[in-house]
């Protein structure tokens, strides 16, 4: 039992400590040095994941697998925005088309711990895209600040011992037990996806005269929670946005989270938190989302069918770090092969 003890203690201890990566200067990317085989690996193991998990007429995405609803609605730029904000599609006033899709990282049972999943498709924003269909823009988000893998390296660690069905053996490696309380806090039960906040985890660039990096937040503006749903379903996640909707419109406010400091807010390590003390999120646009049907095959089909990858946006938003950089042929491939897949079976 004293042995026992001692290595739990050092466990949690040492739970805390972060990857030592090396500073760089503020709004500066690492060498990226390996990540092409590391990509490679990646895309390798999760497409023999995917297709483990695919039955024979659905393959589900590798991560956010289960889809609650796609609700279309309007991201309202802020008519009165800093100047200092005015970068890309973020102009005074501006709107655009959004879809949403919001997910269960893994669990299909909504009455399980999880993490959850908000992905943006914004249409008709300005510039160029880095990646993808040109008028459009993603943004990837979780219900949790921080990821649990820091790095490229440490995330490829991870996919392959699931795909070898021994996850813990990620966890168990000392060199992953700062991920420990990030899984164990991230995994929550919520009342609603509606009345929950989203996080890009990753970093992005803001504008492209200057070298400043942000985090993106998705909140609720505050309207009253939804009482009276029923959260003994496995599905009451979607029944509520249902109910939600019918009562009041959803109202999320989206802000940028500026870097300040490259020591406490880094760009290379993805579950570094950056700490709202050291600078504050601040208030871009709205997103609202009005009654709308959300259920029916036809709606559920177009949901699945749509892809998000964080590099699908201009410059003045690049994606930056090591996970976002390996992240663009990651979800490209896997993207196009779930697509394949669904796409050949629906209908038969």
């Amino acid at each position: 039992m004293k042995k026992f003890l001692a290595i739990l203690s050092t466990l949690l201890c040492c739970a805390g400590c972060q990857p030592d990566l090396p500073l760089l200067p503020l709004g500066e990317e690492g060498p990226g040095a390996g990540e092409a085989k590391i990509t490679e690996a990646l895309i390798a193991a999760i497409t023999e994941a995917s297709k483990q998990q695919a039955g024979a007429d659905f393959m589900p995405r590798f991560n956010q697998v289960k889809t609650h609803a796609c609700l279309n609605g309007v991201f309202w730029v802020s008519e009165n925005l800093p100047s200092e904000f005015q970068q890309g599609l973020f102009q005074p006033g501006a709107r655009y088309p959004v879809t949403a899709r919001f997910a269960n990282a893994r669990e299909w049972d909504d009455r399980k711990k999880d993490f959850r999943g908000l992905s943006l498709k914004l249409t008709g924003t300005p510039g160029q895209p880095l990646w993808g269909q040109p008028g459009e823009t993603d943004f990837l988000l979780n219900s949790y600040p921080q990821l649990f893998a820091a790095t490229p390296q440490h995330f490829l660690a991870f996919v392959q011992a699931s795909v070898d069905g021994k996850p813990w053996r990620y966890v168990v490696n000392p060199s992953h037990w700062y991920s420990l309380p990030i899984i164990l806090k991230g995994r929550q039960k919520v009342n609603s996806v509606l009345e929950t906040s989203y996080y890009s985890t990753t970093p992005y660039q803001l504008g492209q005269g200057t070298r400043q990096a942000v985090k993106y937040a998705v909140s609720p503006c505050g309207s009253q929670p939804i009482m009276g749903f029923d959260a003994r379903d496995k599905d009451f996640l979607s029944a509520n946005i249902e109910r939600h909707l019918d009562i009041q419109a959803a109202c999320f406010r989206f802000g940028v989270q500026l870097q300040r400091d490259s020591r406490k807010m880094p760009i290379e390590n993805a579950s570094a938190l950056w700490r709202e003390q050291d600078s504050p999120f601040r208030p871009l646009a709205t997103i609202t989302f009005t009654n709308q049907k959300i259920f029916g095959e036809a709606l559920y089909q177009r949901c699945e069918n749509m892809s998000f990858n964080p590099w699908q946006a201009s410059a003045d938003h690049q994606p930056l770090g090591g996970i976002n950089r390996v992240r663009k042929a990651v979800y490209s491939e896997i993207g196009e092969l779930r697509l394949q897949h669904n796409m050949s079976n629906q209908g038969h």
